[in-house]
């Protein structure tokens, strides 16, 4: 468990897996509608995402729904990490609250998006009757591509961000994600380490880049594209209903606590899959309890739900799961070597100009 400018890190080395499972909270300070540019506006990710090379919409099937393409630097020695999403929100804003989920997107499924942009772009037809036959979406061609732009293919299997509005007007994010970051050649231990101490950026650098002045450019694409913020407007003001409502009535849920992970963890997985996002699971949060039955709690329910801390449990993040194992020799020289790299990187990307 990490602490910074009270943004706290939970992580934790997944069984039978090289995944991280990590959960940063804190608070967002910026109105909420300067929180929704940031996040909805991919092409400008380079404002506050840390260590981001590029960003790019693949496709946006929907208003509230995007698929993205994003490469991540690495230390010198390391290829980038690129990640390929399938990113859409879930709208409970009259419940306080806004779920955006993430799940990973297949990458041929991205090249085939690219090659149909393509040709449209260039007014060509498909010569190929099954996409899958095209030899540009073959696994070899995509190895290549791969090599030729030095990059590795980085799994998020899911994750999201959970936005609750808070009696005080004040908001509280989480985020929470599955990664394999492929670094099968940096010990555990080290991955741990170096993942408690970068994964909280994310939202220290969120907070500050929604804190921007009115003739910033993300304030001229919430003013031009009223289609997307003018809808994000009216649903936060129906939050605020709930709040003063809920609050009034001594029924609003208490501020997310550590405990509460497993809360956040499956209210985005009951959205993993988009047919699913209307059933049961959007109005209802499970719990697994000690004897593994499941409880269910609704947004407005006057008894929030407590999750105590065992110290046995696998289904929740705690301390207890982080005991990290000593490094071995080999381990503290890869420390040493990523030090050095992450320092270099971070020092080059805080003195970078931005606009």
């Amino acid at each position: 468990i990490r602490e910074y400018i009270n943004v706290k890190t939970w992580f934790r080395e997944e069984d039978k897996s090289n995944a991280l499972t990590f959960l940063v909270t804190g608070p967002i300070d910026p109105p909420l509608i300067q929180l929704a540019a940031c996040l909805y506006e991919v092409d400008m990710y380079d404002k506050w995402f840390p260590f981001l090379k590029t960003a790019r919409q693949l496709e946006e099937p929907s208003r509230f729904h995007k698929k993205v393409h994003i490469v991540i630097k690495a230390p010198l020695i390391l290829w980038n990490r690129e990640i390929y999403a399938d990113c859409y929100g879930v709208n409970r804003m009259e419940q306080g609250e806004l779920l955006i989920c993430l799940r990973q997107l297949d990458e041929k499924e991205a090249f085939k998006i690219d090659i149909r942009k393509r040709n449209k772009r260039e007014g060509k037809r498909s010569r190929y009757e099954n996409e899958d036959d095209n030899p540009e979406i073959s696994e070899a061609n995509l190895e290549s591509q791969r090599r030729k732009r030095r990059v590795v293919t980085a799994d998020v299997m899911w994750g999201g961000f959970r936005i609750q509005k808070l009696p005080n007007g004040k908001t509280s994010m989480s985020m929470l994600a599955n990664v394999d970051p492929k670094l099968e050649v940096v010990s555990p231990a080290l991955l741990n380490w170096i993942a408690g101490r970068l994964f909280h950026f994310m939202l220290v650098f969120l907070n500050k880049a929604a804190s921007f002045p009115p003739e910033h450019d993300y304030q001229r694409r919430i003013e031009t594209n009223q289609k997307v913020y003018g809808y994000i407007q009216e649903q936060i003001e129906a939050a605020d209903k709930f709040i003063r409502s809920a609050d009034a009535k001594g029924q609003f849920a208490p501020q997310f606590v550590p405990t509460q992970a497993a809360d956040v963890k499956n209210r985005l997985r009951s959205h993993s899959t988009i047919p699913n996002r209307k059933n049961s699971g959007i109005r209802g949060a499970a719990d697994v309890t000690g004897n593994g039955k499941m409880r269910a709690y609704t947004a407005g329910s006057a008894r929030s739900p407590r999750m105590r801390v065992r110290t046995r449990s696998t289904t929740r993040l705690h301390s207890t799961t982080f005991v990290l194992p000593k490094p071995d020799r080999d381990s503290v020289r890869t420390l040493i070597v990523m030090i050095v790299c992450i320092g270099v990187l971070m020092f080059s990307w805080a003195i970078a100009p931005r606009s």
